[in-house]
């Protein structure tokens, strides 16, 4: 698939960075001395947000404040060469420590295909001139159109993180690229896999429930788009950035309850009345699940013909 031309977004007045905030004595953490270079204050976050420096064994101290950028909270973050000034901008919704933690466990391993990146062979070469950190993106003086995926090219693009960084194209450069809010056709490899998992009824508590019978695996895969697909072709699509096994119990829970307005909605409806019509699929793991999301439900035409009535999925159970 090409990569369309980036449409063009509303002005944009970068990004502030100040030296004259400090952090807060909870934030702190003792191990670890902060410099004034590495502070930047955030009036998104209402707080500081600095940057940690990486260790000569390619790992890094968080304070007990990066926590606050946890699991489903979309965030951009930045790993900087404070001698050169590269750097690589990237989206995640899986936690800022866990994603760094992915990062540093490339660079310590260069046997691996991901480990041989330029970010990660800089990090090799010079381990403790980089830094990493959240950067603040203000995103309440932007159009409220714009996503987590959006933002993130445009950091890359006021950095100009391609001819002087480590991003290689508009996006952050984890698994596959999508560019943000592009108009593109999807391409013939988004088929459906042949991994399914059916739609089952065991008895719990001396009653009939529904279930989605996933393997252990397919259970603990996170950032995914899945899909419902009935036999006549009709699909709903949806992403997650939790594990697939935590998104189906919403749904075990709505099949339960047909009193409630989740299990009211037309998906769930349709399932709780023919659950033997219904597979589900893991269409899609990686990065940029919310791009994916709308990209599949084009592919698979499920708001004209499906249980889709948004261009995303409209959270875990649909709309109303």
């Amino acid at each position: 698939m090409s990569i369309p031309e980036i449409p063009k977004y509303p002005v944009f007045t970068g990004f502030q960075e100040s030296s004259l905030v400090t952090e807060s004595d909870e934030d702190r953490d003792p191990n670890t001395t902060m410099q004034d270079d590495e502070i930047i204050c955030s009036r998104k976050f209402g707080s500081p947000v600095r940057y940690y420096p990486v260790e000569s064994s390619l790992q890094c101290k968080f304070s007990p404040g990066a926590k606050k950028y946890g699991r489903g909270k979309e965030i951009i973050y930045k790993i900087k060469n404070i001698e050169t000034g590269e750097a690589k901008v990237g989206i995640t919704a899986q936690g800022f420590r866990k994603r760094m933690w992915q990062h540093l466990s490339c660079a310590r391993h260069p046997e691996k295909d991901r480990g041989r990146s330029d970010l990660y062979e800089s990090m090799r070469r010079s381990p403790t001139k980089f830094r990493m950190g959240v950067v603040p993106t203000q995103k309440e003086e932007l159009s409220e159109e714009l996503d987590g995926s959006d933002l993130e090219t445009m950091v890359i693009v006021d950095h100009d993180m391609i001819s002087k960084g480590f991003n290689k194209i508009k996006g952050g450069g984890g698994g596959t690229i999508v560019p943000p809010m592009a108009n593109v056709d999807p391409p013939s490899s988004f088929q459906t896999p042949e991994k399914e998992y059916k739609i089952k009824s065991r008895i719990y508590k001396e009653r009939s429930r529904l279930h989605v019978n996933y393997s252990p695996m397919g259970g603990k895969r996170k950032s995914v788009v899945y899909g419902f697909r009935r036999d006549d072709g009709k699909w709903f699509i949806g992403e997650t950035s939790q594990s697939f096994r935590k998104r189906m119990y919403g749904y075990h829970y709505a099949f339960d309850h047909p009193e409630k307005d989740i299990g009211k909605r037309p998906l769930v409806e349709a399932v709780r009345k023919e659950p033997d019509r219904w597979k589900v699929y893991i269409l899609y793991q990686g990065p940029h699940i919310k791009q994916m999301e709308k990209l599949w439900i084009k592919a698979k035409n499920a708001i004209d013909d499906g249980f889709n009535q948004l261009e995303g999925g409209g959270g875990p159970l649909g709309k109303k």
